[in-house]
């Protein structure tokens, strides 16, 4: 009976040391799979041609007519993804408490140059 019971241990110890191992390496593969699959959508290849922006900021004055939109169709390009995402940042930037500029202000606005300065 003792020894049937040392048996039963044994094996129950090496079912349970075998289930062990399988999910570690389940979850080790899974986890390889993840990184690889993940670092392939997070990686921007650029040719050698891609000419590299650099982003800057500048302040301008308000002139008569100014809006935030006329800024961002001055100062908005392609680096940026709109003209609204130009628009929430200079609002950020600015800490404006609404769309509203005046003649005679001064803003900070963002643009993109391919110069480094």
């Amino acid at each position: 009976m003792f020894e049937e019971r040392i048996r039963l241990n044994k094996i129950r110890r090496e079912r349970e040391r075998k289930r062990h191992i399988l999910i570690f390496i389940i979850s080790a593969s899974i986890t390889i799979f993840l990184t690889i699959a993940g670092g392939s959508f997070i990686s921007k290849a650029q040719g050698p041609d891609t000419p590299v922006y650099y982003k800057y900021y500048t302040s301008i004055r308000i002139e008569a007519g100014d809006t935030l939109w006329s800024l961002a169709d001055a100062y908005a390009d392609e680096n940026f993804k709109s003209k609204e995402s130009f628009i929430k940042e200079v609002v950020r930037t600015n800490h404006l408490l609404d769309d509203n500029i005046y003649e005679g202000d001064y803003l900070i606005v963002p643009y993109y140059s391919a110069e480094f300065k």
